[in-house]
């Protein structure tokens, strides 16, 4: 499962793979944040197509690191 949550933050993953982690990101920013389910998943979305999901995940495993 690691590979593929990798494959999916480096752009990889299938459609159905994608809207499976978008879903679950829509729903813990919702959650967090208050934002509708729609601006959630859009919010979602755009950091996973613009590979900021890939850089924050690259930089908390840095932060972990030390």
């Amino acid at each position: 499962s690691a590979k593929i949550f990798m494959s999916i933050l480096e752009g990889k993953g299938t459609l159905e793979q994608n809207q499976v982690v978008l879903t679950n990101a829509a729903f813990a920013l919702s959650c967090y944040f208050g934002h509708s389910f729609t601006e959630s998943y859009a919010l979602a979305k755009e950091s996973l197509t613009s590979g900021k999901a890939l850089q924050s995940f690259k930089n908390l495993i840095e932060v972990s690191k030390n």
